[in-house]
C-alpha cells in the first residue's frame, strides 16, 4: 500500500467520524480513463475531503488566480 493510500484512508476515517459529507454520483466515476469532478466548494477543506472520498486517485487543476505567482527573473 502506498503512502497516498494510507493518508487517504486515514483522512477518510477522520472525515466520516467528524462530519457527514454528501457525495452524489460516485457510481458514475469510471474505473479507468479521464473524468471531471465539479464539487461545490464551501471551505478550503473541500479539496481534501473530495480527494479522500473519491474511489480512485485524481489530480486537480486550480484556477490561475489561486496558483502561486511565477518566480521573477531576479530570483532565478
Amino acid at each position: 500500500m502506498e503512502a497516498f493510500d494510507v493518508i487517504r484512508w486515514t483522512t477518510r476515517g477522520l472525515i466520516s467520524s467528524t462530519c457527514r459529507p454528501t457525495v452524489i454520483g460516485l457510481e458514475n466515476v469510471p474505473k479507468e480513463g479521464p473524468f471531471i469532478v465539479a464539487p461545490n466548494h464551501l471551505s478550503f477543506l473541500d479539496s481534501v475531503i473530495v480527494q479522500a472520498l473519491m474511489p480512485r486517485r485524481w489530480a486537480s487543476l486550480p484556477r490561475p488566480s489561486i496558483s502561486p505567482p511565477k518566480a521573477s527573473k531576479a530570483a532565478r
